[in-house]
């Protein structure tokens, strides 16, 4: 499975405070696990489909991983809260 990380995601990332980089790195290292492999996902991983072809994942109570899955790409597209996602999705 190839995966990218967008301008977009790493923007928002270099944005987030040290601690909130360290739990959202420890997410995605989660999802590719999950999403690479027939794994059961973990119990707090709070992986929801939103609409085609966007996924969200939570860190915590406010900050949302936003990825696609499209046949082998595996694309990271933001990180923020649920309005940065809401407004994303909106313009899309």
């Amino acid at each position: 499975m190839r995966i990218r990380f967008l301008s977009s995601y790493d923007s928002g990332y270099r944005k987030l405070p040290p601690p909130e980089r360290g739990r959202v790195q420890q997410a995605v290292d989660v999802a590719i696990d999950y999403l690479t492999s027939s794994a059961i996902p973990p119990k707090g991983l709070g992986l929801k489909k939103l609409r085609p072809p966007f996924w969200e994942v939570r860190v915590g109570r406010g900050t949302r991983i936003l990825f696609t899955l499209e046949g082998d790409l595996l694309q990271f597209v933001l990180v923020g809260d649920h309005n940065d996602i809401i407004s994303y999705l909106r313009r899309r």
